[in-house]
């Protein structure tokens, strides 16, 4: 299964290392939601699953909804799974109206989460 990482370089290289050795391929990498944004847009985004820290670089939630809506319209069919600093139902609400449902709240998370997370789909 490939999937697309979007997490702070401090988290992104050891959980890409941490899921390649689960069997799990990497198809790319971004460091924040905008540039995740961009290489949708431009076709850089081949992953059955893209897995996403929903507070990246961004100062307002609003901003995460928008670079998330960008995604969604410019790769249908790749899964978001987002990763929320903190429990929000609005901001989650704001997510699901663009069909992002598998949205999780967790400022710490282990290899575990993540492989449950992989397969628990709520969409």
């Amino acid at each position: 299964m490939k999937l697309h990482l979007v997490f702070d370089l401090s988290i992104l290289t050891p959980l890409a290392e941490a899921l390649e050795t689960q069997g799990y391929s990497i198809a790319g990498t971004d460091v924040t939601l905008e540039q995740f944004a961009v290489a949708a847009s431009a076709g850089q985004v081949d992953a059955e699953i893209a897995i996403v820290d929903g507070g990246l670089g961004v100062v307002h939630r609003q901003d995460c909804v928008n670079f998330l809506k960008e995604v969604r319209m410019r790769v249908p069919d790749t899964r978001l799974i987002v990763i929320l600093p903190e429990v929000d139902s609005e901001w989650q609400r704001s997510l699901g109206m663009y069909g992002i449902y598998d949205v999780y709240a967790a400022e710490q998370f282990g290899i575990e989460d993540v492989q449950r997370w992989i397969q628990t789909k709520k969409t």
